[in-house]
């Protein structure tokens, strides 16, 4: 469960940087990191600015732009990956949870509490 964990956040951190990054490149069009569950995360800029071609799957919604780059959205589907590993192994976590009798361990919990 750690291992999955530690494989998502490093794959949000790495998301979080490539933002960073897109940034100092581009510093004036205003871009923002952003994250919804239906698209996962995706940069947004100001409706009033033009976007460099770099950016991918411009749409607007709004007074903004929502979009991409490749390497956003690779970053973005390893998080996805990950966070789809991590629920996995937290299910079969409290499933063998679930299948303890927890009643016979009452007392020696009790006692270390």
């Amino acid at each position: 469960l750690d291992l999955a964990r530690v494989t998502w956040s490093d794959a949000v951190d790495e998301i979080h940087r490539a933002f960073q990054a897109h940034c100092a490149e581009w510093p004036d069009l205003g871009l923002r990191l952003d994250y919804t569950d239906s698209r996962g995360h995706f940069l947004s800029f100001p409706a009033s600015r033009t976007p460099p071609r770099e950016l991918l799957c411009v749409t607007r919604k709004g007074n903004r732009c929502l979009c991409t780059t490749l390497e956003v959205d690779r970053l973005a589907h390893q998080a996805r990956e990950a966070q789809t590993q991590l629920w996995r192994a937290a299910r079969r976590v409290m499933a063998k949870l679930v299948e303890v009798d927890l009643r016979e361990h009452t007392a020696p919990l009790h006692n270390l509490a």
